[in-house]
């Protein structure tokens, strides 16, 4: 289970192939000839504590679902943040306490 299968691949339908993980080890256990095939049995050696395919490709999509559902939340929070800096604004000002207030100071300078 340390190993992507990768029979789809293979220009022999008939085989099955593997992709072994990086600084994964083969040990040769022996050698012959079977008709016109040379047979080479490896024994593996593996770090147990590595993870697998699956486990790898399962924490990057946990990663990847968390991050976008904090770069929504962080959206909706800047959306909401900036209608009610908006509301504010429009407050203000149907208040005279801002554009407004500042408008009539300038009509009163003039008049």
């Amino acid at each position: 289970d340390r190993g992507a299968d990768i029979s789809w691949l293979s220009q022999y339908p008939h085989e099955k192939e593997t992709l072994l993980p990086p600084l994964m080890g083969l040990q040769v256990r022996s050698t012959g000839v079977e008709g016109s095939t040379l047979v080479i049995q490896c024994s593996f050696s593996i770090n147990m504590a590595t993870p697998t395919l699956e486990q790898v490709a399962g924490k990057r999509l946990k990663l990847l679902t968390d991050m976008g559902a904090q770069m929504a939340a962080e959206v909706r929070r800047g959306v909401a943040d900036e209608a009610a800096e908006e509301a504010s604004q429009l407050v203000r000002v149907h208040l005279g306490l801002e554009r407004g207030h500042a408008s009539r100071g300038a009509a009163r300078r003039q008049g």
